[in-house]
C-alpha cells in the first residue's frame, strides 16, 4: 500500500507491488511438460569441465507497479538453473519443465 497525501488527509491506495504479485507465481510441484536438451559442441578449443545456465519463466499475462513509481512496471518472473551432464566427449543433455512455474491466478 502507498500512502498519498491529498488536501492535507492521507489516504491510501492500493498499489499492487512485486512482492505481493510474485507470490501467486509459484514452483509447479506438478510438472506434466517435460523435454530434454542435446547439445553438441564441435571444435571447441578444449574441453569444458561443465555447462550450465538457466531457464526464464515469466507470466506475461500480468503486470504490476513498482510501490511508488506509476509507470514502472514490470511481469512475475522466475530464472531456475538447468544443468547439463556429460554424456560423451562433445555432448551434454539437460532435463526441463515447460510448466514448472505457475501461475495461481489462473492466468
Amino acid at each position: 500500500m502507498t500512502k498519498n497525501k491529498i488536501n492535507s488527509e492521507e489516504r491510501i491506495l492500493p498499489v499492487s507491488t512485486q512482492e505481493v504479485e510474485e507470490k501467486h507465481f509459484q514452483l509447479n510441484l506438478n510438472s506434466q511438460k517435460h523435454y530434454q536438451m542435446t547439445i553438441t559442441i564441435e571444435n571447441a578449443p578444449g574441453s569444458f569441465e561443465k555447462l550450465e545456465t538457466s531457464i526464464s519463466y515469466e507470466a506475461p499475462n500480468f503486470t504490476y507497479q513498482f510501490a511508488g513509481l506509476s509507470a514502472a512496471t514490470a511481469h512475475p518472473d522466475k530464472n531456475i538453473p538447468l544443468q547439463f551432464k556429460k554424456i560423451a566427449d562433445n555432448k551434454y543433455r539437460g532435463d526441463f519443465y515447460v510448466d514448472a512455474m505457475k501461475d495461481e491466478r489462473g492466468l
